[in-house]
């Protein structure tokens, strides 16, 4: 069985064999964030927004009660907490929930978003424990009760909320809980006889405590007679984090964890007189948490000691970004690496691996307070001489940070009105160039000067230097601020000097690196898919670079400014001649978004990194593809590449930066991409199993695992005993013709669309020249010429690379196909591979509904015809046969019935001749 919940203040009950939903448990009043069951499978514990911890005891039928007494009454909570089992659990369900109460939490105002059950043996704690004089009879609270629960584990309850707060619960023995539930009865009848009788309030009150808690779940728990949640789960105490919110949470398993009682920490945290010595003696546990600040803490627990307070032992913080780094740039010797994230800056050292520098609160350094939007940077730029950085904010602002003293000595808030995407410095390093989201692309002049205050300038930057700097590791990478000859500081600032208005977003720019300034080029790429290139000093229009399907993401030039690379969000790669603007190639690079292409200086050789996790090293002088690097959990955003190409930077979503290193062992090709090749089919052919076992003639899917994996594994190996299993390895041979599948696909849809305008726009009577590219063929024949030319083992595989929006084109054109008769064995084959292979997405979208209809009935009439054709023909080929066999025997008959008159007609056998030609006569 599979219990869920969820938005819908409900929780479910599935039964895994019949795959339905069995119960339906009612009576949260908000939505359910957290669930647990503990390891015997016997408790079910749900979090809400509220305060309140649910608990349901899991039953088989005919049980009254669990074995240890456990049921609880049905909705007997003080919320009204009810089980709708009736209305949906049906007679043949074994197993049910049952309602047993709340307990409350410490933190009323955050939700609870996660429950854990955690359970230690007993054997384990025995080591922890710190054995005092009463070592032979005193036992711990939490692991041994008394002699008959030696063998009983501690179990606790972790319930975390969306704030800073994590309460642990203990789990009481059977034994404890039957002896609360023995005291809360007795304390629950003498206050109700101390109520009967009029003592009244006061008498109550002093009739305990115990009973209070009972009552505080709610009457009718206090008087109930089986276990509800407060006998079984007690409040130890609450662990609160330092300043950030929790994330996550685990018990540390480790069976040597000792009980920490130095003098010197229970003198900070409490008192302990001598009479209760012996009560404290407890075991600890320790928890982990896991911070939003990518922080990680450890804390001790006491179970069973009695006063003691929570205790934080460590916290362990890396100096990494509190968000995913968006942006990176390596400096000239690659000797440091600037990253930049959510409201802060980071400079580290790419030898020692050490941050060097940590800028944070970029916020609260250039802004006013008031008003503030905040502070993202999403690029950066080093600019000459490695001291500065210039970064630019999703803000619209431009920020240069000296590296010497951590100060923001240039800010200008209104740089841009939308989000500047891309900054790069001119090949003199007199110029920054900054292209945004409000269509422009300014060109900013780098400027160094002396502030006025030159003394007190110094004192504030040896003093905010002395405090920022990490250690002194760094001190000597990272350069101070400039100094003029008589000692006088200087600051670099920035100056608009000219504006280049584009027509759409600027996403990105990028100077050429010839040594001529006159022939120095501005390539920009926009929002509308385009590239334009301009030459830098007069701003004048060079090329426009069309190709795109999706908007240009990032772009690159090579330094011999031959070639031009660039990456979009359609997953290509396109490499451009910067000279005439022409497309050498248009590389399908990955399977998501390019997000960055940059060339290894002085070559030929790129790198590229994109959305679907990894990295890839191309030839563009060859179009194929090096290396592919995969080692990003998420989506990569950038990358930089050092100078002699011998390390290459990343930063991607999963919060981590990455540095890689050229080492000296040889790539062979082939062998890449045997690889890649034989990890692109392990997921196809994953997915194709996937298909397999979900497509069963029941309407309820299949799912791995069990039975059903068996029968797989026996339908296998008896294809491939009867030597009929599909060969599945793909090559290279089978991707290239999908490739020019695609391609022929994508001519044919738009030759569609040119011949529709041409309709509407020509007069009557004009004809139009037919396209050159389809082979002097319509769109429909140019298709099925390219699948006649894909070799029959390679058909299946170059169609599973298809994307769905291509496979309903490729099917629409198979069905008008079939209407005209062209090929129809061919045309069936492909149809009914592709509706197995995509009859989920097909069948569930309502435009390709009537396309299948189409393709059925024409279908059905090409295979009848062929089957009447084949059968006429079969028919004709037998009487042939029966008609040789006949022409066959009467020729035999007559070479036999010659001989036999030549034999005749020989001396002494006349008379008999006659004789026999007389009979036959007759």
């Amino acid at each position: 069985f599979l219990v869920s919940c969820g938005k819908d203040a409900t929780a479910k009950v599935w039964d895994l064999e019949a795959q339905v939903c069995v119960q339906t448990v009612v009576g949260h009043r908000a939505e359910i964030w957290g669930l647990a069951v503990d390891s015997r499978g016997t408790r079910v514990v749900t979090g809400t927004n509220d305060e309140r911890l649910r608990m349901w005891s899991v039953q088989g039928d005919g049980d009254g009660d669990d074995d240890d007494g456990a049921g609880g009454g049905d909705g007997g909570g003080g919320d009204g907490g009810s089980l709708d089992a009736a209305a949906s659990a049906p007679s043949s369900f074994g197993r049910k929930l049952k309602f047993m109460g709340f307990v409350s939490r410490s933190s009323a105002a955050d939700r609870c978003t996660s429950l854990q059950f955690y359970e230690a043996p007993a054997k384990a704690l025995d080591q922890g424990l710190n054995q005092g004089p009463n070592q032979g009879g005193v036992h711990n609270a939490g692991a041994k009760t008394s002699s008959g629960d030696k063998d009983t584990p501690l179990a606790l309850l972790g319930a975390m909320s969306s704030g800073r707060l994590l309460d642990v619960f203990r789990v009481r023995s059977n034994e404890e809980a039957k002896k609360k539930l023995k005291r809360r009865l007795r304390r629950f009848r003498e206050k109700r006889a101390a109520a009967a009788g009029g003592v009244g309030l006061e008498a109550a009150a002093e009739a305990g405590t115990e009973g209070g808690e009972a009552e505080a779940a709610g009457e009718g728990e206090a008087g109930s007679c089986s276990l509800v949640a407060a006998d079984e789960l007690e409040l130890i105490g609450s662990l609160r984090t330092s300043g950030a919110k929790l994330v996550s949470f685990a018990f540390l398993r480790d069976p040597n964890a000792k009980q920490r009682t130095t003098s010197a920490r229970s003198a900070a945290r409490h008192s302990t007189t001598h009479k209760g010595r012996d009560q404290e003696t407890g075991q600890a546990v320790r928890v982990l948490l896991s911070l939003a600040t990518n922080a990680l803490e450890v804390h001790e627990i006491f179970v069973g000691g009695a006063g003691k307070a929570p205790v934080k032992l460590l916290t362990l913080e890396i100096p990494g970004h509190r968000s995913d780094p968006r942006t990176l740039a390596l400096s000239a010797d690659a000797g440091m690496l600037c990253s930049g994230a959510t409201n802060s800056l980071k400079v580290w050292s790419t030898t020692s691996k050490k941050c060097l520098r940590s800028v944070d609160d970029l916020e609260g350094r250039f802004s006013s307070g008031s008003g503030s939007k905040g502070c993202t940077v999403v690029s950066v730029a080093w600019l000459p001489g490695d001291g500065y950085v210039a970064a630019g904010t999703k803000e619209g602002a431009l920020l240069v940070l000296d590296l010497g003293s951590g100060d923001v000595c240039c800010a200008l808030k209104d740089a841009h009105a939308g989000c500047v995407w891309s900054l790069d410095v001119a090949p003199g390093g007199r110029t920054l160039a900054s292209a945004s989201a409000d269509q422009d692309v300014k060109f900013w002049d780098i400027e160094e000067r002396e502030p006025e205050d030159n003394e007190d300038r110094e004192e504030e930057e040896e003093e905010s230097g002395d405090e920022s700097m990490e250690g002194d590791s760094g001190v000597s990478a990272v350069q101070g601020v400039a100094r003029s000859s008589a000692g006088k500081v200087r600051r670099v600032v920035l100056e608009h000097a000219k504006t280049l208005t584009m027509g759409d977003d600027a996403l990105c720019v990028r100077y050429t690196r010839s040594k001529d300034a006159s022939k120095v080029l501005v390539c920009v790429a926009t929002l509308d898919a385009t590239v334009r290139v301009f030459f830098a000093d007069t701003l004048k229009f060079f090329l426009q670079l069309y190709g795109h399907k999706l908007p240009v993401l990032s772009l690159d030039v090579s330094d011999d400014c031959a070639l031009l690379a660039s990456g979009g969000a359609d997953k290509t790669l396109k490499l451009w001649g910067v000279d005439f603007g022409d497309c050498h190639r248009s590389l399908l690079a990955h399977s998501d978004s390019v997000t960055c292409v940059r060339f290894v200086p002085w070559t030929h050789y790129l790198f590229t990194c994109s959305k679907d996790r990894t990295l890839k090293y191309w030839d563009a002088d060859r179009f194929v593809p090096i290396l592919t690097l995969t080692a990003h959990a998420a989506e990569v955003w950038q990358l930089a590449v050092s100078p002699d190409g011998s390390r290459v930077a990343s930063c991607s979503r999963d919060k981590t930066l990455r540095l890689w290193t050229r080492t000296d062992e040889p790539v062979f090709l082939e062998e890449e991409h045997d690889r890649e090749l034989e990890a692109a089919v392990g997921s196809a052919d994953l997915g194709r199993t996937f298909e397999r076992a979900t497509s069963g003639g029941s309407a309820a899917p299949r799912m791995l695992g069990g039975d059903d994996d068996d029968d797989l594994a026996r339908e296998e190996e008896e294809e491939d005993e009867e030597g009929g299993r599909r060969a599945t390895r793909s090559h290279l041979e089978s991707l290239k013709s999908g490739e020019r599948l695609m391609e022929a696909l994508e001519a044919a849809d738009a030759e569609d669309k040119a011949i529709a305008v041409f309709k509407k726009t020509a007069p009557q009577g004009a004809v139009r020249k037919v396209n050159p590219l389809l082979m002097d063929l319509d769109p429909n024949r140019f298709v099925l010429k390219i699948l006649r030319s894909v070799k029959r083992p390679d058909l299946e595989e170059a169609l599973l690379v298809l994307p769905l929006w291509l496979v309903e084109a490729l099917v629409a054109r198979l069905a008008k196909l079939l209407m005209l008769g062209k090929d129809p064995e061919l045309c069936t084959r492909c149809a009914a591979f592709l509706v197995q292979l995509h009859h989920g997405p097909l069948a569930a979208s309502r435009r390709t509904g009537p396309l299948l209809l189409a393709l059925r009935d024409a279908a059905r009439l090409e295979v009848t015809r062929e089957r009447d054709a084949c059968g006429t023909n079969l028919a004709g080929l037998k009487i042939l046969k029966r008609r040789l066999d006949a022409a066959k025997l009467a020729i035999t008959a007559d070479q036999d019935f010659a001989a036999k008159e030549v034999q005749g007609n020989a001396p002494g056998k006349s008379a008999g001749k006659s004789k026999s030609k007389k009979k036959a006569r007759k």
